[in-house]
């Protein structure tokens, strides 16, 4: 489910962690880019995360 709204998220979703970082008038405009900042941001620390976990993994197979 987390994927789904990562992938294509919702206005909910957006004007949620915009409101934490944008205090101007929220219109469909700001909501379609934010949009896509989101889902960049989003796609890029899960990609982050997924090789720091994958780094340390054969470090630790290395070390055996």
């Amino acid at each position: 489910m987390l994927l789904i709204y990562i992938q294509t998220p919702n206005e909910a979703i957006v004007r949620i962690f915009v409101q934490q970082v944008y205090d101007g008038q929220m219109t469909a405009r700001h909501i379609y880019y934010f949009g896509l900042i989101f889902k960049c941001a989003f796609g890029a620390q899960i990609n982050d995360t997924i090789n720091n976990r994958l780094k340390l993994i054969l470090i630790k197979q290395e070390l055996t």
